[in-house]
């Protein structure tokens, strides 16, 4: 929509919970400044890093912030310690890339898949976005469980005056859970409805 667009043209934007990274891909064919893509599922973001190799766009792609995997039981019975490795995967308070983006760089080892360990990074820079809110545009179309037990991550990785458009849900009852969740850091509205299906900014 163009109201979506606006929101992340220029703007850096985090594409949490990404599946695929199609959120994210289309925030930089809209003009989005940069984009990191999130998932605590490895196959999910080396489906997200082929979209983007595929696609010669410089998407960005991490774990949940460590803060989150700490917590996340499930990620750990299904994945083992992401401190001991995930697949190479690093979480997004991890230092991040600013090589070339992922259509022009060598095909990743298991060890360098994403995020190479910190050890190993040298003309890199750190993540401002860890515990920092830099995200002007937050995306998030997961399940309602999930996306509200996110709702505190989301609200500390959005900028003070940033956006969030969320969806994955529908009908009254998922929408009030949803408010009820973020309310304490945004004010959300219905900006579209299709089938049943909501999106809320």
């Amino acid at each position: 929509s163009p109201g979506g667009r606006a929101a992340v043209a220029g703007a850096q934007v985090c594409d949490y919970g990404c599946g695929s990274g199609v959120l994210g891909l289309a925030a930089l064919l809209h003009g989005a400044a940069a984009c990191v893509a999130v998932d605590n599922d490895p196959a999910a973001l080396r489906a997200t890093r082929a979209n983007a190799a595929a696609n010669s766009l410089p998407l960005r792609v991490h774990l949940p912030p460590s803060e989150v995997l700490q917590r996340d039981l499930d990620f750990y019975s299904r994945f083992g310690d992401w401190r001991q490795g995930a697949d190479g995967w690093s979480p997004l308070d991890a230092p991040l890339r600013t090589s070339a983006p992922p259509s022009s760089a060598p095909a990743p080892s298991a060890e360098q898949d994403g995020c190479a360990p910190t050890e190993a990074l040298e003309e890199q820079e750190s993540c401002a976005c860890g515990g920092g809110g830099c995200f002007g545009a937050v995306l998030c179309n997961i399940v309602v469980g999930p996306l509200c037990q996110v709702a505190p991550t989301l609200g500390r990785l959005c900028r003070p005056g940033g956006v969030v458009a969320l969806a994955g849900f529908r009908g009254s009852y998922q929408r009030e859970q949803v408010e009820a969740a973020y309310r304490a850091d945004f004010d959300l509205q219905e900006a579209s409805s299709e089938g049943g299906w909501l999106l809320l900014v």
